[in-house]
């Protein structure tokens, strides 16, 4: 039984050299020259208040960025990688974007959003659409966090969603090798901190602002949002009247809970919008627990892209905009903390009496606050994901007599000025050792290879950098292979291991200083100086985080022989 799992040298070999390997990690691509978070470039009606308007229309006075974290094209590309890359949960499953959709205006089409082990969220996603005008500054539904900065860290702390500790989330930013250059652009060195992680996600989500919809285009040709806009039909044009008309005026004063052109709630805090009678969700509650008027009062979040981020309300309840529109109508509850705003004269839960048309017509216009740039826009897109100009079907290596070959194959190739070969000892800090000019632009299968007559002892990494004609650089999975000279080999058992693995040499291994050494798979040390005592021996790996892992032997401190093993 042991014999049969036992690890030759020269199936080791195969495996991590001869065979196509799997990414070690899946790389972010990224332009050279960072997209631009820092320039806002809004428009006229976001800085300037409207003539005659009860209430204010410009955010002016509302952005809760701190004076020690402005958000720069370097920071807010940190964070953009750090929001979408799934490495940063337990078990690799969950980033942020998991639960915060560009294309469902960075909400969760989900009533609750699932963890990392299939665990529900205990409220719906709300968006993170024009985060910044939130003047107040606090953050999720029961405003438990004090600032953006320490919002984005509870997520990955939380048991549900991504099931981290923060000394666990800079160590697993810390080995992989795409954050070195990205921490050292945007905080001048690589030092991986939980604070700089914060600052950068606060700077990527304080970017993502709202103001090229319907709505805006409308709202750029007039002098006051109360005037009809030449761009809206009827319908839109009486929705809009309708929000913004207090309710004595026949309107649902909707404006004064989502206020200014960033629709979203100004100072008052959080506010109960009459869901039930009775508090079956304490919210605010919670974190103001010596004031009861907060309880069963939940933030108040934007209306920008409000068509797609159903469900809605903190607890998912409504499916569609119309629900929502009869709520405020025809079914508000007198809760003791219900907003004054939604009360009568009399202290009594409102009712709007809309018809119909009038409910169609308000739908019709909460649609016009759609921002397609909020999901087209690359900056605040998936950087894993990227579609790369260059399609490869293949990227191997191969050990030969003089060196390891490194072959790839291409299937198209669209404005492709080149290949760079880059090589690694520990998969974080690469050299350019070739260049490979490119086809440019081909449609059929071309292969590739490069030699490297000059490889390290032990294990070393590849990649392809790949550059079009017009300065952008994308990179291809990461592969390894290994280089070895001594005649002492060992093998392992069992593979996958859970608390124990058993180490044997071969012959010769005796008056030889020979130690092992764990690696994890982008190549950091996790244990080291394990002497061999004898011929078979059990190290404890009962401590060790569940994963791929690398033991390595040396023989008078040098790299002699390597095992690929899998920690259940």
């Amino acid at each position: 039984m042991r014999s049969s799992i036992v690890i030759s040298l020269f199936f080791l070999f195969i495996v991590l050299s001869g065979m196509m390997l799997p990414p070690l990690m899946n790389t972010p691509v990224l332009p050279s020259t960072p997209y631009d978070y820092s320039s806002l470039n809004l428009p006229a009606h976001f800085t300037g208040n409207a003539p005659n308007s009860p209430l204010p229309t410009s955010v002016n006075g509302l952005d809760n960025t701190p004076s020690d974290n402005p958000i720069s094209d370097h920071g807010a590309t940190l964070g953009r990688v750090l929001f979408y890359d799934k490495m940063l949960s337990t078990n690799g499953s969950i980033s942020c974007a998991s639960c915060h959709q560009a294309a469902n205006g960075f909400s969760d089409p989900a009533t609750l959003s699932i963890g990392f082990d299939g665990g529900t969220t205990g409220r719906h996603s709300m968006t993170l659409i024009n985060a910044r005008w939130y003047q107040r500054g606090r953050f999720f539904w029961d405003e438990r966090a004090t600032t953006l900065e320490e919002q984005v860290l509870m997520p990955f702390q939380d048991p549900v969603e991504m099931g981290l500790t923060l000394a666990q989330l800079e160590n697993i930013v810390s080995n992989q090798s795409y954050y070195s250059d990205l921490f050292i652009s945007a905080f001048g060195d690589s030092n991986v901190t939980s604070e700089r992680i914060a600052k950068a996600l606060a700077q990527f989500v304080r970017s993502i602002v709202s103001f090229n919809s319907e709505y805006d285009l409308g709202r750029s040709q007039v002098a006051n949002p109360g005037q009809n806009f030449p761009n809206f039909t009827t319908e839109e044009n009486l929705g809009k009247q309708l929000f913004f008309q207090t309710i004595p005026n026949g309107g649902g004063a909707c404006f004064g809970c989502h206020t200014t052109e960033a629709f979203v709630s100004a100072n008052p805090g959080p506010q109960n919008n009459g869901l039930d009678a009775t508090t079956t969700d304490p919210g605010a509650g919670t974190t103001f627990q010596n004031n009861p008027i907060f309880d069963g009062r939940f933030k108040t979040s934007t209306l920008r892209n409000i068509e797609l981020t159903a469900p809605y309300m903190h607890d998912g309840r409504f499916a569609t905009l119309e629900e929502v529109i009869e709520h405020y109508n025809s079914g508000i509850q007198a809760h003791p903390t219900l907003s004054p705003a939604l009360t009568d004269a009399n202290g009594d839960p409102v009712q709007l009496n809309f018809t119909n048309d009038e409910k169609a017509a308000l739908v019709a216009f909460l649609k016009t606050l759609t921002d397609p740039s909020i999901a087209n826009e690359e900056k605040w897109s998936d950087p894993f994901s990227v579609v790369l100009p260059v399609e490869l079907v293949d990227f191997i290596s191969s050990k030969e007599d003089d060196g390891i070959l490194l072959q790839w194959i291409t299937s198209i190739e669209i404005n492709n000025e080149a290949f760079f070969v880059e090589k690694s000892n520990d998969s974080r800090s690469w050299q350019e050792i070739a260049e490979i000019l490119g086809a440019g632009n081909i449609s059929m299968e071309t292969e590739y290879s490069f030699l490297d007559n000059d490889p390290i002892e032990g294990i070393q990494y590849y990649r392809l950098s790949q550059v079009d004609y017009n300065g952008s650089i994308s990179y291809s999975k990461v592969i390894s292979a290994v280089w070895e000279r001594s005649n002492i080999s060992f093998s392992i058992y069992p593979n996958p291991a859970s608390e124990l693995l058993v180490v044997e040499t071969y012959e010769p291994w005796t008056d030889r200083e020979l130690q092992f050494k764990i690696l994890n798979i982008e190549g950091r040390t996790i244990e080291a100086d394990i002497d061999i005592n004898q011929q078979s021996q059990t190290i404890d790996i009962a401590t060790i985080r569940p994963g791929i892992y690398i033991l390595q032997l040396y023989d008078q401190k040098e790299l002699i022989h390597t095992i690929k093993f899998n920690k259940l």
